[in-house]
């Protein structure tokens, strides 16, 4: 559009933007509206209007070709539906659409076609990557669901100037055809006077086909002049959090009317709306409210007894209380004389300590300390019942069979210096319930003596299985 003064003067009008023929389509007192031609490079010009013979060009501005818009995905709702873009009659369902240099169309418009009619509706580009549309308002009677509540599918597209790419797309490789299902359908209050009390919270509305195409954010439940929350919607049902105190509610006029209920109304999209009831914030009143005259006897009874058995149970528990106090006293006069006792003995054995510790002195001083060297002192530990134990010789055994023996305790040697084998070797014994702690202690020694020269392996192993229990 270029706008002006004097826009309509003169018989013949021409308009040139980017020294690229811009056909009028209309002309008015103020403006003029024109389709440019295709480009086939990117560049700016000049605005140029010519009547008749006389040219006008603006020079304020220039006007820049940029590149087409590009279409990548679209889907239903702002989350996406499994990346299908979905719809119903009524229309007013957000398609979200992605690509790039979405913004450089003033009015970009998506469309369903439908025996060979077209219905449109709006978009609003968020920004170069990112566009929201409605969709289309089909008419009910042309269309026609084969399966009950299955989906039909329909070509579409999007109409963004002249750019062709994006027309017919659902005809494209990787764009699904836009599936329209049958409207959803939410039922009313089944209470008396359809009046639902409020009880502190979520509110239900049940229905048929509500999540088919519609999402969260397509779906707008009000209460008298505020909303109410939608925090799920399945197949059946509509959960929403209401305020948490009454909203007035609406007169004809949309203004606010506190002498009345107000109402619930659910609106999907732009056009389908439903009256559901009216939802109360008060007790329900009448003589069903009102308890019968027997129940609030005896509950008043019941109360009284509940009290008189307390208090029983309070004096009880006193007496039992000062009972405990007067016992744990005795107890504790009992733990000091035994502590007095208990520190006497220990003065009279530190003497007597002291006295033999005096003569052991002199016993060592006179004949010395009897140590033992490192083999005999390792033999009494690990094997403390042996005088002639068979690791301290040669094994006596055949000598054509002693080279196989020698080859078979190396290999199991290499197999013990293996942690795993090791350790599962270990495990492996201790949980034979038949093996005996004697013969646990010999193969522990035996395992020792092997480990001698390697007491770091040998520790890392010890620690592994104290660690373990």
């Amino acid at each position: 559009m270029i706008w002006g003064l004097h826009m309509d003067a003169g018989s013949h009008a021409e308009a040139y933007v980017g020294g690229m023929p811009c056909h009028i389509i209309n002309r008015e007192p103020n403006v003029v509206e024109c389709n440019t031609s295709a480009s086939e490079k990117f560049h700016e010009g000049k605005v140029r209007v010519k009547f008749d013979k006389g040219l006008r060009l603006f020079d304020d501005y220039v006007f820049l070709y940029v590149e087409d818009p590009i279409i990548d995905h679209v889907e239903s709702g702002s989350a996406g539906q499994k990346g299908v873009p979905r719809g119903i009659p009524s229309g007013g369902i957000t398609v979200t659409v992605l690509g790039k240099n979405l913004n450089a169309v003033q009015e970009p418009m998506m469309y369903i076609a439908l025996d060979g009619e077209e219905h449109y509706s709006r978009c609003i580009p968020d920004s170069a990557q990112q566009m929201k549309c409605k969709s289309p308002t089909i008419p009910k009677d042309k269309l026609r669901f084969s399966n009950g509540d299955g989906p039909m599918d329909l070509e579409y597209g999007f109409r963004m100037d002249n750019v062709q790419r994006v027309r017919d797309l659902s005809a494209t490789k990787g764009f699904p055809k836009f599936q329209m299902f049958p409207d959803p359908e939410y039922f009313q209050f089944t209470e008396k006077d359809q009046v639902k009390y409020y009880k502190s919270d979520y509110l239900t509305i049940n229905g048929n086909n509500l999540d088919r195409a519609c999402q969260e954010s397509d779906v707008i439940v009000r209460i008298g002049t505020s909303f109410c929350n939608v925090t799920s919607l399945s197949r059946v049902q509509l959960t929403c959090r209401p305020p948490t105190d009454q909203p007035p509610a609406q007169d004809k006029n949309g203004n606010p009317d506190r002498s009345k209920i107000p109402q619930v109304i659910v609106e999907v999209g732009d056009k389908l709306k439903f009256t559901i009831g009216r939802l109360s914030y008060d007790v329900p009143a009448g003589p069903d409210s009102a308890l019968p005259r027997p129940i609030i006897i005896g509950v008043s009874a019941l109360g009284a007894f509940l009290l008189i058995a307390v208090i029983f149970i309070l004096i009880a528990y006193r007496r039992k209380s000062t009972e405990s106090s007067r016992v744990l006293k005795t107890m504790q006069e009992q733990m000091d004389v035994l502590e007095l006792r208990v520190a006497s003995e220990c003065k009279e054995a530190f003497a007597e300590l002291q006295t033999e510790m005096t003569d052991l002195t002199s016993d060592l001083t006179a004949g010395g300390i009897p140590f033992l060297d490192y083999k005999a002192y390792t033999m009494k530990v690990l094997f403390p019942s042996a005088e002639d134990h068979p690791v301290l010789k040669e094994m006596q055994v055949d000598p054509v069979k002693k080279q196989y023996m020698e080859k078979g305790l190396w290999q199991f040697g290499q197999l013990v210096m293996n942690k795993t084998f090791l350790l599962l070797f270990i495990r492996t014994l201790e949980s034979n319930r038949y093996f005996s702690m004697r013969d646990r202690v010999s193969v522990a020694s035996l395992i020792m003596v092997t480990l001698q020269g390697r007491m770091e392996y040998c520790t890392d192993i010890l620690k592994t299985l104290l660690a373990a229990r």
